[in-house]
């Protein structure tokens, strides 16, 4: 699972997001992800996750040769989130 890849840290990493609409973090996540990567996911929110959890999902439907790619970007993607706003 993705999840496991990527784990998000815990609160208040999230604070710096003050200023966006969306109102949970996976949502802020997933938005931030599509604007530095294209790639879309769905927050977890919309999956009953557990109260105070962040994850996302999502369906890979590119050619095989494709994925790693894709995981790059998101894995270039997270450490930069990460390095950002886990402060």
């Amino acid at each position: 699972m993705l999840t496991h890849l990527l784990p998000l840290p815990p609160p208040p990493f999230h604070r710096p997001f003050a200023t966006l609409a969306s109102p949970s973090t996976a949502d802020r996540y997933c938005l931030k992800l599509l604007d530095a990567t294209g790639v879309v996911v769905v927050p977890g929110s919309g999956f009953k996750q557990k109260e105070g959890t962040w994850h996302f999902r999502t369906t890979f439907l590119p050619p095989a040769e494709k994925i790693a790619g894709v995981m790059e970007r998101m894995k270039v993607f997270h450490t930069k989130f990460l390095a950002d706003y886990a402060k």
